[in-house]
């Protein structure tokens, strides 16, 4: 099988909240595997907008991406820009974690 794309991707397990351009209407998904320039997501049940913004909380990225391609409940995403940092979100915080006497 003959490798097409330009940027490589790494395989990733990460949660994205995806939401319509608007704003009004968001779900979630898994991204399988992620570059600077697009991501594989699966989702579960809810369709996804031809044109959309995804955040990627654990990798710190959020940008809008159009869907290149669908299958089944897996889509690939073209990033439009690359993507914005955002704050990663720390897994299992607790109100404690800053707390050095805890």
């Amino acid at each position: 099988m003959d490798e097409k794309r330009v940027v490589l991707r790494r395989r990733t397990y990460l949660t994205a909240q995806v939401s319509s351009r608007d704003g009004i209407a968001w779900s979630q998904g898994v991204v399988r595997n992620l570059s600077e320039v697009g991501a594989l997501i699966e989702m579960q049940g809810a369709p996804l907008p031809d044109v959309l913004d995804i955040a990627i909380p654990m990798a710190g990225l959020r940008t809008p991406a159009r869907v290149a391609w669908r299958d089944g409940g897996r889509a690939g995403l073209q990033f439009q820009r690359p993507p914005a940092p955002v704050a990663p979100s720390r897994p299992f915080a607790s109100p404690y974690d800053d707390d050095p006497n805890y």
